[in-house]
């Protein structure tokens, strides 16, 4: 993971990776108002999660 987005596994943002790479989204996250997301334990921000899947032009999938 990290040789493609230039983050160790578990610190990967949603947003730049480094290189083109599938991103899914879990569709029951879109009832929310708002998510949090991070690229560390100290960088993290609020976003809309329909925002957030447009910006990380993300596949929204049912998931678990």
């Amino acid at each position: 993971m990290k040789e493609a987005s230039g983050y160790s596994i578990g610190g990967v943002p949603p947003l730049g990776p480094l290189t083109s790479m599938r991103t899914v989204f879990d569709e029951t996250l879109l009832i929310l108002p708002v998510v949090w997301a991070a690229g560390s334990a100290t960088a993290v921000f609020a976003i809309e999660p329909a925002e957030l899947v447009r910006l990380s032009v993300a596949e929204v999938l049912p998931i678990g």
